[in-house]
């Protein structure tokens, strides 16, 4: 008996609130709310187009020794810099299917090498996406850099050995 009170009470709140909460948004005018629109992907924003610079995208990069400079270093360059077209395509079945929403790339720094006054900075990278609910992408690329000054050259990219084939995962 004492939970039918409680649902006629519930009932007699929610019908009410419910009915003025249809009423409030009836009244809201959306004749002059702009669309958004999708912003570039990011294989095209970040592809050179006829000789013109690449925007540089937002990258995470984690570094595995945070009292290296020379990873700091390499850590601060690889934020900036815009993506190797050999990434792009390693990543391009994710990147390019619509159901996907690219959101950045996340980095880890995996060691840095000075052999002979040539640094070179070996870097694991994937792409971190959105599917509508958490995503995860099975596969990663190592990428390998020369470091001269505060700028890097990328020398060579492979999947990472033991790295699952390129895919995702969703919840």
């Amino acid at each position: 008996m004492k939970t039918s009170h409680v649902k006629m009470l519930a009932l007699a709140v929610l019908v009410p609130a419910l009915s003025i909460a249809g009423v409030v948004f009836s009244q809201v005018d959306l004749t002059n709310v702009a669309p958004k629109l999708k912003k570039d992907h990011v294989v095209q924003r970040s592809m050179p187009a006829d000789g013109v610079a690449a925007e540089p995208l937002a990258n995470i990069v984690k570094v595995t020794r945070a009292d290296d400079e020379t990873q700091k270093i390499a850590a601060a360059a690889l934020r900036t810099q815009a993506v190797p077209p050999s990434r792009a395509a390693y990543f391009a079945s994710i990147l390019n299917d619509p159901q996907y929403h690219f959101r950045f790339w996340a980095s880890e720094i995996l060691e840095v090498q000075d052999i002979d006054g040539t640094k070179t900075v070996k870097v694991r990278t994937t792409p971190a996406i959105t599917a509508g609910a958490a995503a995860t992408v099975t596969g990663a690329l190592d990428e390998t850099y020369e470091l001269t000054g505060d700028s890097l050259k990328l020398l060579k990219s492979e999947p990472s050995h033991g790295s699952a084939e390129v895919g995702v995962l969703t919840d």
